[in-house]
């Protein structure tokens, strides 16, 4: 038999070389994907640390400053 296009003739070895570079190509996304579901847990981390860390101080207010870390510690 010949190899051309139109014959019933299924190479294995190649049916089985695309057949790990999909599983590849997909194992790849599942590890990205599977990084991303922590995104959403951060994003609220992150917005909960800013909304205690940043208080604002409306004209006509008075604000204390208290720096408990670094080089400049004490109450302003």
């Amino acid at each position: 038999m010949d190899n051309n296009k139109n014959s019933n003739v299924i190479d294995l070895d190649e049916l089985m070389r695309k057949k790990e570079r999909l599983q590849a190509k997909f194992l790849n996304l599942g590890q990205f994907f599977g990084k991303l579901k922590f995104l959403p847990v951060l994003i609220i981390l992150g917005l909960l640390i800013l909304k205690v860390a940043y208080v604002y101080v409306e004209p006509n207010e008075y604000g204390i400053k208290i720096s408990r870390f670094g080089f400049n510690k004490g109450v302003f």
